[in-house]
């Protein structure tokens, strides 16, 4: 599909059903953003905000996660209780490899001009593959979290979920991919924040502790950037769709 000067295809990255859409105007290659889906959402959902920055020269690779999109559904709200959110954002950290070797590969992906962002769950799995992957020059997280622990805690607090025996193993894994306690790896590299102030799905405090924490730690504050928005809830607004072009302009 060819749509103002925007390639648009569907793929298949391994078993990942995924969307690519990008510029068609750039001969060299693309720099390019991968972009994650929030939960009970899919790739076809976030189709217009790629195709505003594929407009603006990027490629974008929208991955679907697992139970979502292509690769099925799920009762969200009864398997919310068993741990899904973070079994899938897991899951994404960990074909994040995948996908990348593809973009390089076969999709003429700039390695040296790629970025992570997100909304939601999205947000969540791309703050920690960004922790993991150094290579990355920036991230963009919306509404998510880089604390994933604080955030876990609120989450069962909100759900009346007690500790007990089948979270202790999903819990060691949220804390060893946790950013905010892999946090030299993420130091001075362009990192924008971006949360309503009204959120009611993902609290922001944690993500407000984990920028004053980092803050304070990075040499180049203005590599740092945490933007809220007052009476705000958990929502994707334009004005975040043209705060992350400004950022990807710079630093990408």
């Amino acid at each position: 599909m060819n749509l103002y000067g925007i390639l648009e295809n569907k793929i298949y990255i391994e078993n990942i059903p995924a969307l690519v859409i990008r510029p068609s105007f750039i001969d060299e290659k693309y720099p390019t953003v991968i972009f994650y889906h929030g939960f009970t959402s899919n790739k076809d959902n976030q189709k217009f905000r790629a195709q505003v920055l594929a407009s603006l020269g990027y490629q974008v690779i929208l991955p679907d996660s697992l139970y979502h999109g292509e690769r099925g559904s799920i009762d969200y709200e009864k398997e919310v209780y068993e741990g899904v959110f973070w079994k899938i954002v897991l899951k994404n950290i960990e074909e994040y490899d995948i996908i990348k070797d593809f973009a390089i590969d076969k999709l003429n992906a700039n390695p040296n001009r790629m970025a992570v962002m997100g909304h939601s769950m999205g947000g969540f799995t791309s703050s920690g593959i960004f922790s993991k992957d150094v290579d990355l020059k920036t991230a963009i997280i919306v509404n998510g979290s880089c604390d994933y622990l604080e955030s876990n805690e609120i989450f069962k607090k909100a759900l009346r979920i007690e500790d007990d025996d089948k979270f202790e193993e999903i819990e060691r894994y949220i804390s060893n991919n946790d950013p905010k306690r892999n946090l030299k790896s993420i130091l001075d590299r362009p990192l924008l924040l971006l949360h309503g102030e009204a959120d009611s799905i993902v609290d922001i405090n944690p993500q407000k502790h984990f920028y004053e924490t980092a803050k304070k730690l990075y040499n180049n504050k203005e590599r740092i950037e945490f933007i809220t928005y007052p009476n705000l809830n958990h929502h994707f607004t334009v004005s975040m769709l043209e705060k992350t072009a400004e950022w990807l302009s710079k630093y990408l």
